[in-house]
């Protein structure tokens, strides 16, 4: 009984002394320290000065300019909390929100300048009116064999992105026979040969780089690409599509404005 005693008195007095070191709502201990506003601008100023010479640094050592301005962002944040900062969440969400607009605003204007451009061709909007209507003369719509907002295959390829000046299916073409003349080197050569086969395979890689650099076209290029695509599609054909899936018939199909307005409409996509 006296040991049980012993254990709850213990237990009461280290009760008092963990109450004791409590902290009160109020007291002086709840109170933030000071901020010192002279330490923080001179911290600030010592960090501006790191920061000096970024632009060079970033020229010839990326990764330490890079890591310098990771430290410095963190510094900056620390300096705030030390002086009782304490909206963090509300500056990154306004932060997020304000580039965010940005972007969407960036996205806006390359899309009217899109417009703009396709206009001076045909009317886009005819255009789309067509791309999505039925012609009787072949049995279905563009749409029918083209997703517009995606570049997955429908029956045909899709076409988002096809109005990209730098986008073209010739270097897509030549990147895939190139991989395919590489898949069949390697399989047709003895294990003997690992380094011959090694080097034969960079080389080829190297071939499918080169032709993946595509230069950008013009607008005549574009428009021209996009004509023959309709008139004579054997002329270009998508890797991993057969020919004369497409009809060659819409030169019947279309008046010469149509067709304009057809183009017009996929320069905007």
């Amino acid at each position: 009984m006296s040991k049980w005693l012993s254990r709850l008195t213990l237990a009461t007095i280290l009760g008092f002394a963990l109450l004791g070191g409590m902290v009160v709502p109020g007291s002086a201990q709840d109170e933030a320290p000071a901020c010192d506003l002279e330490a923080i601008l001179e911290h600030q100023q010592e960090h501006a000065a790191e920061m000096a010479h970024f632009s060079h640094t970033l020229e010839g050592q990326t990764d330490e300019a890079l890591e310098l301005l990771y430290r410095t962002g963190i510094a900056y944040q620390s300096l705030a909390l030390q002086c009782g900062f304490e909206h963090g969440a509300e500056v990154e969400s306004a932060h997020e929100a304000e580039h965010s607009g940005e972007t969407a605003g960036d996205h806006a204007e390359e899309a009217e300048e899109r417009l703009a451009l396709a206009m001076t061709v045909g009317d886009p909007e005819n255009g789309e009116l067509l791309f999505n209507t039925m012609q009787p003369d072949v049995g279905f719509a563009c749409a029918t064999c083209h997703y517009v907002d995606r570049t997955e295959q429908l029956v045909g390829p899709g076409l988002l992105g096809v109005g990209d000046p730098a986008h073209s299916h010739a270097a897509h073409a030549a990147s895939a026979e190139a991989t395919e003349e590489a898949g069949h080197d390697i399989a047709d050569m003895d294990t003997s040969e690992s380094d011959t086969a090694d080097e034969d395979a960079d080389h080829d890689m190297n071939e499918m780089d080169h032709a993946a650099e595509t230069p950008v076209r013009t607008l005549a290029e574009q428009v021209e690409y996009f004509r023959t695509s309709i008139l004579d599609p054997s002329a270009f054909v998508v890797p991993g599509f057969p020919d004369n899936l497409m009809p060659k018939t819409y030169e019947d199909v279309f008046t010469e404005d149509e067709i304009n307005d057809l183009i017009a409409y996929l320069l905007t996509l």
